[in-house]
């Protein structure tokens, strides 16, 4: 289930403030690009679910979500473009998160694979 599926308004600024507090622990006002990259990866991995293996996002995906979201020239992302912008990324998530890339479910024969 999507992560943000079927939320009100209200619940969808809930969540992205929620998700922003928990890569900003330092109260900085901005995330790095490392940071950014680490919830993408997360957001994806939540998306395709737990017994999901995929591989990295690739790094053209990752530059296009960065775009995406507002991360600006110096590597950062600032909380009210965050804020501001999530919700167009989150329109885009099928295609900015690679979710129609095959992925290999947990289990499957490793040896398959190229």
């Amino acid at each position: 289930m999507s992560l943000l599926a079927g939320r009100r308004k209200s619940s969808v600024g809930a969540e992205v403030g929620s998700l922003w507090r928990f890569y900003d622990q330092d109260g900085s006002g901005y995330l790095t690009k490392a940071q950014v990259r680490s919830l993408v990866e997360q957001l994806r991995q939540k998306e395709l679910g737990p017994d999901t293996f995929a591989p990295h996002l690739s790094e053209s995906a990752f530059e296009r979500s960065c775009e995406v979201l507002g991360v600006d020239e110096s590597g950062q992302l600032r909380q009210e473009v965050f804020a501001r912008r999530f919700k167009d990324f989150w329109a885009q998530k099928d295609k900015l998160l690679e979710l129609n890339v095959p992925a290999q479910a947990v289990g499957d024969d490793v040896e398959s694979l190229p």
